[in-house]
């Protein structure tokens, strides 16, 4: 968990509102730097709803096998899946150290450090006094004197829909399960198209960094960018002049030799895997993947009608999610994640706009508030 060089405090009473803001999932993943990650996962208070979530996974992945076989044929997701079981159970799994981990592990496991930072957040909020059920507090404070708020990022999107659908804590354990088993379904369909590019000899993805200066710059910028599309193509819109370009390792060197001709400044970042992708298969496997979802109840957030706490969706004007969206919650973020692009300045722009003084406490791993929106919030 982290403020985000945000003040943390428990006391928000003068505030209009809290936006608890779940970031992506920003770089590449070993076991050696996720092990003092897990440690609290698997010693957590959580334990068993957890673990019962984790040893149920196989049967949601032999479903999405049995209408993708060709995920099945490039994942061995039933392996990884136990060691991510064992791993979590008894501390020990067959992984080496210093491999990457793939994102069928990476997607699980960040849903529930997310998640359970959350919930050490509101234990923290209320030592000495902890109420009987500490989300159930949440919602009814909202609903009075506070205003609680959830706002997902990329991959954050899991963990804010996952609290957003929660009345109390037997809903927490619920829709935090059904995170976990979308980021799997999502972390198999993005492992796979690895092994595809590499296959095909496009090699597997590679994402920068890119900033620029005017709107000049801006304009090559895109220009460069969308005559490789879909193979090179922005992923996020991060700030007023920052973006993530996500392509292939064959496609790379000629791509940053443009882009840095034009004046942009490029660097690689540790991101794998294509997400927020225009390719065409992506998009034909994603409406497979939703058509697959609709069918199970298990992997549903709750309606849009239901929802516990407001959030918000990643579309760039700071929309709450609300009986006007067409699509399930779960169709929602499945789309927001491997298809659209996600215009996180538009959108964190927009809802901070909208809060009185916005309390921002961040869950996850990386800081996600775009730089030049951090002076309207506060910095002390």
């Amino acid at each position: 968990m982290t403020g985000n060089k945000l003040q943390i405090k428990p006391d928000n009473d003068s505030r209009e509102s809290t936006i608890f803001l779940f970031g992506p999932h920003v770089g590449t993943f070993t076991k050696q730097s996720m092990e003092t990650l897990i440690r609290p996962i698997s010693q957590s208070p959580h334990r068993d709803w957890i673990l019962d979530t984790i040893s149920g996974l196989p049967t949601y992945l032999n479903g999405l096998n049995s209408v993708m076989p060709e995920v099945a044929r490039a994942v061995p997701g039933s392996s990884q899946l136990a060691d991510l079981d064992s791993w979590l159970r008894h501390g020990a799994t067959d992984i080496p150290s210093e491999a990457t981990l793939p994102s069928i592990i990476v997607g699980p496991l960040v849903v529930l450090i997310q998640l359970t930072q959350y919930w050490r957040y509101l234990e923290l909020l209320h030592q000495g006094q902890p109420p009987a059920d500490l989300q159930a507090s949440v919602v009814a404070a909202s609903k009075s004197n506070s205003k609680f708020e959830t706002l997902g990022f990329c991959f954050g999107l899991l963990g804010a829909l996952s609290v957003a659908s929660a009345s109390n804590r037997q809903d927490f354990q619920k829709y935090g399960a059904t995170a976990v088993r979308l980021a799997m379904l999502m972390g198999a369909l993005v492992d796979a198209r690895e092994v595809w590019d590499k296959t095909s000899g496009k090699g597997g993805s590679i994402s920068f960094a890119i900033a620029w200066l005017g709107s000049k710059q801006a304009s090559e910028v895109r220009r460069i960018i969308d005559a490789r599309s879909p193979d090179a193509y922005i992923a996020v819109l991060y700030d007023e002049a920052r973006a993530t370009v996500t392509t292939s390792e064959s496609t790379a060197p000629l791509l940053v030799k443009q882009l840095r001709a034009a004046g942009a400044i490029v660097a690689e970042i540790g991101i794998k895997g294509h997400i927020h992708s225009p390719d065409a298969d992506r998009k034909i496997h994603t409406d497979a993947l939703v058509q697959f979802c609709s069918s199970m109840p298990d992997l549903q957030h709750a309606a849009t009608a239901n929802l516990a706490l407001p959030t918000y969706d990643n579309r760039g004007k700071g929309d709450l999610v609300s009986s006007k969206h067409q699509e399930s919650m779960t169709e929602m973020v499945l789309r927001s994640i491997l298809v659209n692009q996600c215009d996180w300045y538009g959108t964190f722009s927009a809802v901070a706009t909208k809060a009185k003084k916005p309390f921002v406490v961040t869950f996850g791993m990386e800081r996600c508030v775009p730089p030049t929106l951090m002076r309207g919030l506060d910095t002390r």
